[in-house]
């Protein structure tokens, strides 16, 4: 049809808002033709009011001259067909076309075509799909459910048989936008995804650069807002998050247990107690496990036991008020079986860090609160508590390392400070084991803050008293006993993983004098544990101390030897930095052994050891570029957040050759940070176009960078580099552009982002400068335009759109596009914001009339027009 190719026509320029009533006819005309049984003039139908849906004000007329036209028979046929397509629901909440389409007995044709209509929407894209669910509830709420049901238990069989990414985030994205609608169904949909997505998580996981883990991540955060939401017992989720924990990544995990936490927290929020029974079937579940389940839910275990003792809980029902647990016999019962879980537990697990964290556990059931005061039925409750822990202390003391010892008698300290006003604990059995033991006392001289020993002495005393221990053992130490120093430096040396590194300050201040003050039995001890991972840590503070000794050339040596077994790197930087030696040879040593092995951290510590050698920056700029190539070539950016806080003296002796060099490492860096530009800035200084020239090949070359699944050219704007702009500008404009040389159109909207970086605020310097390096007048409309797009915020502010408008010479084919820049901000703040605005833009226009130039002159009149048919549409919609 010949009239099909003229409205093809017109849908190619995007000029429909000025053929209205011509297109309402035509659609009239398409339906008369429908209903003879002319099928193409459906298709062709549906192609034209997708093309319109954007604009709710056709779609309403079309309703009431058209629709209303055509016989019941046929107008079932139609709708029934338009409700299948999707076409009808396009448009959102509108009320005068609602009130239209109710003429039409469109409920009775949803009720009638409810399943058909969830499957279809089960395969519609997420932004249609949500359009036309809010509108199915606005015309006929009552299908909700079921139909909610529909579309869940297909997403469902979805999931399960064919998993796609993308439709598993966009099923989960609307179902959190209509959850209410499902409750039932959500966490059905919830347990199959987790049960699917559990395996995948824990297999991408475990490469490297995965780009599906940011699918996952996002499907993750979909999935956690919407256990939130619905309202789940804590029984069921417990089961679930169970049979999918060992799975999940750490991150994962995390979000678990706080979910966890959150359902059994809210349990005892509940006015009533209809959560015990689901309480107590848990606890049972747990008790049941054997130590292989013990080690992997082990976390699990602590958060709930953790949370059922609190006698204390948030009431989400009045404000999130802090309450106390109703004492009543249930929670006397639920205590007391939990208690001996954890005791049952602490027995049955071999790792100490579970130890501590079952112990700490057992410690939350004596708590006070700092908020209220608890009456004596609760008061009697935690002091039975901290009863039964101080007997279960004394049962297991003997036998526990001194990480549990030290955790052990930090609680006593603190349950006698509790309840010592009222009552008096029975500790005097568990003190006198603790100063009775002489080891244990060893430890905690060297292990621990200084609040940690002797409670009632100052900080100054507990200092000093530490620092008199320390020289009294050094003393004592000898050709005789050194063995037994030896045995226990390991013993110590063992809970360095469990601790801060920084509670072993004064074991470094040990092993630092005793190097310095006993030689000889300080290398034998060394030459003794030195390949004992164990003691591994400690070695460097140890050898800095023989270092600064009257034997200095036997810790170098030492450290020479060391090197020379290849696995010693940590330790030799450690030393080099505690003893501010510059040895290149022993440098390039530790870079080769690292290089073999890809050990990136110890290339990194090497990378900031060298830049905060003053005496070595000149000839270690040869090393200190090779480990940054290294580094950047096999995707390592973490050097950057280490080296920014250092010292980076190092960047201004390099020449020209070296800073190319060190710009091609970060060519291939994913994202700009606050880090990154600190060092380009500090480049910038000598090296300002090679900076430039940087962000050139971030641009030009980006898509041979497929590897990245995010990779930002430019940041929207500078937070460190566009403090050069007021100082360098025409150095700036200079280098961008050597960017046009060949007029590069398909990058120049990367090239202005570099400009709006630089300047945020648009200055008109820029427009002139660039004028003249175009050749071909498009290529400058196209770099006006983008001008314009990239500033759009300033446009009304500034005199932005008048200067590019007396620019342009094509613009008859630009002014639709240029409409869409200057409508980018409509919103609506009130009632009537938007319209508020179109007038506000009317009256700015007003201003331009007196020009004289007759490209602005026609652009007024056009976008007048425009503005004009917008407030029409906007009161008609209102």
């Amino acid at each position: 049809m010949a009239i099909n190719k003229i409205f093809y026509y017109i849908i190619s320029k995007n000029t429909l808002i000025f053929f209205e009533n011509l297109l309402i006819d035509y659609i009239g005309f398409l339906l008369e033709e429908i209903v003879k049984g002319k099928t193409d003039c459906y298709k062709f139908l549906l192609f034209l009011l997708s093309k319109i849906s954007k604009d709710p004000f056709h779609l309403e007329r079309v309703a009431i001259r058209s629709f209303l036209s055509v016989t019941t028979k046929d107008e079932e046929l139609i709708l029934s067909n338009f409700i299948k397509d999707g076409t009808l629901f396009l448009q959102g909440e509108n009320y005068q076309l609602q009130q239209s389409l109710s003429e039409l007995e469109i409920k009775d044709i949803m009720k009638k075509n409810y399943d058909s209509i969830a499957d279809f929407y089960s395969i519609l894209p997420f932004d249609t799909k949500k359009r036309g669910l809010r509108q199915i509830l606005l015309f006929e709420p009552s299908i909700s459910s079921p139909f909610f049901e529909k579309i869940n238990q297909i997403t469902i069989k979805k999931i399960e048989s064919n998993f796609n990414e993308w439709d598993v985030h966009a099923s989960l994205k609307l179902l959190n936008s209509f959850y209410q609608h499902s409750y039932s169904s959500s966490f059905e949909l919830l347990s199959s995804l987790i049960n699917t997505i559990s395996p995948k998580i824990q297999k991408e996981s475990q490469k490297k650069n995965s780009f599906r883990m940011k699918y996952y991540e996002r499907i993750v955060k979909e999935m956690f807002d919407l256990f939130v939401k619905i309202p789940i017992e804590p029984e069921p989720f417990f089961d679930l998050i169970c049979n999918n924990f060992i799975y999940c990544p750490q991150t994962l995990k995390g979000r678990f247990l706080e979910l966890m936490k959150d359902k059994i927290h809210k349990s005892f929020a509940s006015s009533q107690n209809q959560y015990w029974e689901s309480q107590n079937k848990i606890i049972d579940k747990i008790s049941q496990w054997n130590e292989e389940e013990l080690y992997f839910l082990s976390p699990i275990a602590i958060e709930i036991t953790r949370e059922i003792l609190k006698p204390s809980f948030k009431s989400y029902e009045i404000f999130q008020t802090e309450l106390v647990v109703p004492v009543t016999v249930e929670t006397k019962k639920i205590r007391s079986k939990t208690i001996n879980l954890i005791k049952n537990f602490y027995h049955k697990t071999s790792l100490l860090t579970t130890k501590r964290e079952f112990l700490q556990v057992l410690e939350g059931a004596t708590y006070t609160s700092h908020v209220q005061q608890y009456d004596s039925e609760i008061k009697e409750i935690l002091f039975e508590n901290a009863k039964i822990l101080i007997d279960f202390y004394i049962e297991i003391l003997d036998d526990s390392p001194f990480k549990i010892k030290k955790e052990i008698e930090e609680q006593t300290y603190w349950m006698e400070k509790r309840f010592n006003k009222d009552k008096s604990l029975d500790i005097t059995t568990l003190y006198s084991k603790l100063e009775n033991d002489k080891e244990y006392q060893i430890f905690k001289i060297f292990v621990g803050g200084d609040t940690e020993i002797h409670p009632t002495l100052t900080i100054q005393q507990r200092r000093k008293l530490r620092a008199e221990s320390i020289d009294k053992f050094i003393q004592e130490i000898n050709e005789e006993n050194y063995i037994k120093w030896e045995k226990r430096a390991l013993v110590i040396a063992s809970n360095y993983k469990q601790e801060d590194t920084q509670d072993f300050f004064y074991f470094y201040e040990f092993l630092f004098k005793l190097g310095q003050q006993k030689v000889n039995i300080s290398l034998q001890i060394i030459s003794n544990l030195e390949d004992n991972p164990i003691f591994t840590p400690f070695l460097a503070y140890f050898l800095a101390g023989v270092y600064h000794s009257s034997q200095r050339g036997d810790a170098l040596l030492k450290v020479s030897e060391l090197i020379n077994k290849k696995k010693f790197n940590a330790v030799i930087i450690q030393f080099l930095q505690y003893t501010n030696l510059v040895k290149q040879d022993w440098f390039e040593k530790i870079y080769t052994n690292a290089i073999t092995t890809a050990d990136f951290p110890i290339l990194i510590d090497l990378l900031t050891l060298i830049s905060s050698k003053n005496s070595y920056l000149e000839s270690g700029k040869s090393l200190f570029l090779s480990i940054i190539q290294f580094l950047s070539a096999n995707k390592n950016t973490q050097w950057i957040q280490k080296f920014w806080f250092q010292k980076k003296e190092i960047l201004d002796v390099l020449n020209s050759s070296e800073v190319y060099s060190l710009l091609r490492a970060f060519y291939e860096i994913p994202n700009i940070t606050i880090e990154t530009e600190e060092i380009l800035f500090l480049i910038s200084k000598n090296y300002l176009n090679d900076v430039i020239l940087f962000f050139k090949w971030r641009i030009f070359e980006k898509e041979y960078l497929p590897e990245f699944d995010e990779y930002e050219t430019i940041p929207n704007r500078f937070q460190k580099l566009n403090l050069l702009y007021s100082t360098h500008k025409k150095e700036i404009l200079d280098a961008i552009l050597l960017y046009f040389e060949n007029e590069e159109i398909s990058h120049i909207k990367d090239v202005i982002k570099l400009l709006h970086a630089f300047s945020p605020k648009f200055d008109f310097y820029i427009i002139p400068f660039f004028k003249e390096s175009f050749s071909n007048k498009k290529s400058f409309e196209t770099f006006l335009f983008h001008i314009l797009d990239t500033y759009s915020d300033q446009i009304f502010e500034s005199h932005l759109l008048q200067t590019v408008l007396f620019e342009f010479v094509n613009i008859n084919e630009k002014w639709e596009e240029i409409f869409e820049i200057l409508s980018k901000n409509d919103w609506a703040i009130s009632e009537y914001g938007v319209m508020e605005e179109y007038f506000e833009k009317k009256r700015k226009l007003d201003d331009w009339k007196v020009s004289s130039n007759e490209t602005v002159l026609k652009f007024i009149v056009e976008y007048e027009t425009y503005l004009d048919y917008k407030i029409k549409l906007y009161k008609r919609e209102r």
